[in-house]
């Protein structure tokens, strides 16, 4: 986590089961978490892994089309609309879920005062969402067109 100031933490705090070392990127350390600090420290991980897992199933879903020389089928731009959500929620969501998990970890400890609530979402996810909605609507185009065409010959 990124702290903007230097931090003073008082010496009981390292000897608690909470530790925050280092002043501008610190580091929070659990000595022995128990088990509700143990969902919370992998639920961030586990968020950005099932979204990672739902993109790469819809991808292997899309291949599979590919594989039979059908690519405009109604499936594929709904599966790349879902694809989209899923990134833009990589981008948007992760961060609040770090944000959350971090501040649920450190509430009433005496490291408290010296983390701030950080939540920042970065542009790349969301101009890469974008474009793959936009892919998606070449895909949707493609299949109005290929509907439009399949009698014509």
């Amino acid at each position: 986590m990124t702290i903007e100031a230097v931090t003073r933490v008082p010496a009981a705090v390292s000897s608690g089961p909470v530790t925050l070392h280092g002043t501008h990127r610190a580091e929070i350390a659990l000595a022995h978490p128990d088990v509700q600090q143990r969902i919370l420290l992998a639920l961030p991980d586990l968020f950005y892994g099932a979204l990672l897992v739902l993109v790469l199933v819809l991808l292997l879903r899309m291949a599979r089309t590919l594989r039979r020389d059908d690519v405009f089928v109604p499936e594929n731009a709904r599966r790349l609309q879902v694809i989209a959500a899923a990134i833009v929620a990589m981008g948007v969501l992760g961060p609040a879920v770090d944000a959350v998990t971090t501040h649920l970890l450190i509430s009433g400890t005496a490291v408290s005062p010296a983390v701030p609530f950080a939540y920042t979402v970065s542009s790349a996810p969301l101009l890469l969402g974008l474009l793959v909605a936009a892919l998606a609507e070449v895909f949707r185009q493609g299949t109005r067109l290929r509907e439009d065409t399949e009698g014509l010959v």
